[in-house]
């Protein structure tokens, strides 16, 4: 796959307020990953949110990572993988 391609699978869901119930929070995260694409989802949260964040953490036993100051950190993963798809690709 094509270092294009794989950034183009990549895809990121921004959610600038929880939304009002945790079905709707999956819902809105879950258009990222369809298809096999790997997503980010980033959650602007102020400490009234916090609650129901965590209430989302329990109800989908899952762990929602608080994002990294320097945000390069969080796509680098997806990059590596991209760029060793890409490589795989030009192998063959």
């Amino acid at each position: 796959m094509p270092l294009t391609d794989a950034l183009l699978s990549c895809v990121q869901v921004i959610n600038y307020d929880l939304p009002s119930s945790r079905e709707n929070y999956i819902h809105r995260i879950g258009r990222g990953g369809r298809f096999g694409r790997k997503g980010v989802a980033i959650n602007f949260v102020t400490t009234e949110d916090v609650p129901a964040l965590r209430d989302i953490e329990r109800f989908y036993n899952t762990q929602i990572d608080e994002m990294p100051m320097n945000v390069a950190d969080l796509v680098r993963p997806f990059l590596s993988r991209a760029r060793a798809s890409s490589s795989a690709a030009s192998s063959c």
